[in-house]
């Protein structure tokens, strides 16, 4: 996947999901289509971070600190639309 922007590769993960036909895989797939979706939404909450010059949201362990976390609550409330996120 090297040389594709985001949008690509989200786009490429996305008809890859589409492609199975069965019933099984199709729920299976499901699920991954969700998790890769937040996952990506979570790496956009990440970049926004980061181009608003915020501190690391991660500690030197690489976990993800609580502030951190309130953080990416906040830019994925956001993300999504949620009016409560401009409360925390």
């Amino acid at each position: 996947m090297c040389g594709l922007n985001d949008t690509e590769k989200s786009t490429v993960f996305l008809l890859r999901q589409g492609l199975p036909s069965m019933s099984l895989i199709m729920a299976g797939s499901v699920t991954v289509d969700i998790l890769q979706y937040f996952a990506f939404a979570v790496h956009m909450a990440q970049e926004v971070a980061y181009v608003f010059g915020r501190p690391s949201i991660f500690n030197e362990d690489g976990a993800l600190t609580e502030a951190g976390e309130r953080e990416v609550m906040l830019y994925l409330g956001s993300m999504l639309g949620v009016t409560a996120a401009i409360l925390v």
